[in-house]
């Protein structure tokens, strides 16, 4: 179990961060809570926040 105040703390210290607390949803949220999970995912990357930032190119 992962308490929800340590989750809050997370976060905070996370940019773009938000906290969603399925209350239906045990260990397997991809199971448990599959079209909320899926909502909020689809939800995070239209934001744009979910999108990784592009990698600098490695000099060879």
């Amino acid at each position: 179990m992962f308490p929800v105040r340590l989750a809050a703390r997370l976060a905070r210290d996370l940019p773009h961060a938000d906290l969603h607390v399925l209350d239906h949803g045990w260990t397997y949220l991809q199971l448990d809570a599959a079209q909320e999970l899926s909502a909020l995912v689809h939800s995070f990357v239209g934001t744009g926040h979910g999108r990784r930032s592009p990698q600098p190119a490695l000099d060879t």
